[in-house]
């Protein structure tokens, strides 16, 4: 029966005969109930794509980063810590449980996110029994890797630095080979064509974030990461870079994380890791990168 039941939201996408894609967030929801339930012998030749050894994409990356998250119940100690992080999903669902009292409920709701999270690090341990061979390299972009580094301990918005910080080591070198940018504004310009050309999640001076009275546009948006550029050009200093920063910080709720490109072709900055250390040590979720 489990090898006929199909569970698929993308069922008209998958090429070949298999009858799951394997990387929508049914078919990752369902492999992971299908090795908590040890049933995976029933499970095999259906899947189009296979994330344990293989993620076919970013978007499937974030799937499975959000799913064992999740279970890891990050930053959830107790019932009340729950409550706290979910209070907006609690309240719309809570009147739809069995039940007269609210407590009881929610101790109930509590319970089951606490099960679904052992189910999915059970499961997740048994694919690494299965699949892992300590006489070979962990495959490169796998469920495995992410396993065995601990990705799916950082968060979203640390995810999304290094992605655009890889992307940026390989792009600004060259970009800016023969001809600097004219400006910050050029920079600007450039670094939103770079992201725009990758396809990353962006947006242009929005959304506004108001701070006080005043309203402050980011230079650029990424979903929670907003990304400020700053030009150290031949007749400036560090100083200059270092003190719109800091100004920067103080207008940038703390909610967003904030990643700061500095371009710094002249090398004015002394020592880049004190550089950055001053600054993502006065926050929470800083982030500064420097290109040359």
């Amino acid at each position: 029966m489990i090898e006929n039941a199909v569970s698929c939201s993308s069922t008209r996408n998958k090429p070949g005969g298999a009858s799951h894609c394997g990387y929508c967030s049914q078919c990752i929801d369902r492999r992971f109930a299908i090795y908590s339930a040890e049933l995976e012998a029933y499970d095999e030749g259906v899947y189009t794509e296979d994330f344990i050894n293989h993620i076919p994409d970013s978007e499937t990356k974030q799937r499975l980063y959000g799913t064992l998250r999740l279970a890891c119940m990050e930053g959830i100690r107790n019932q009340a810590d729950f409550r706290e992080k979910f209070l907006n999903e609690l309240d719309d669902l809570i009147d739809y449980i069995p039940g007269d009292n609210p407590d009881d409920k929610l101790s109930d709701v509590y319970d089951l996110f606490c099960r679904y999270g052992d189910s999915i690090l059970y499961a997740a341990k048994r694919m690494q029994m299965k699949y892992e061979d300590l006489s070979s390299q962990i495959p490169k972009d796998s469920l495995l890797e992410m396993l065995a580094s601990r990705a799916y301990k950082k968060t979203p918005i640390e995810h999304k630095v290094i992605e655009i910080d890889n992307l940026l080591k390989k792009t600004i070198p060259i970009l800016f080979k023969r001809e600097e940018p004219k400006s910050e504004n050029d920079l600007n310009d450039k670094v939103q064509a770079i992201l725009i050309n990758e396809s990353t999640k962006f947006e242009r001076e929005y959304p506004p974030i108001r701070f006080g009275i005043t309203t402050y546009n980011p230079d650029h948006s990424q979903d929670d990461l907003l990304i400020e550029t700053k030009f150290i050009r031949k007749n400036t200093t560090p100083s200059v870079a270092t003190s719109g920063i800091a100004e920067d910080m103080t207008k940038v709720p703390k909610a967003y994380g904030l990643l700061f490109i500095v371009y710094d072709p002249e090398r004015k900055i002394d020592d880049d890791d004190t550089f950055i250390r001053d600054f993502e040590s006065r926050r929470e979720g800083c982030y500064v990168r420097i290109y040359r």
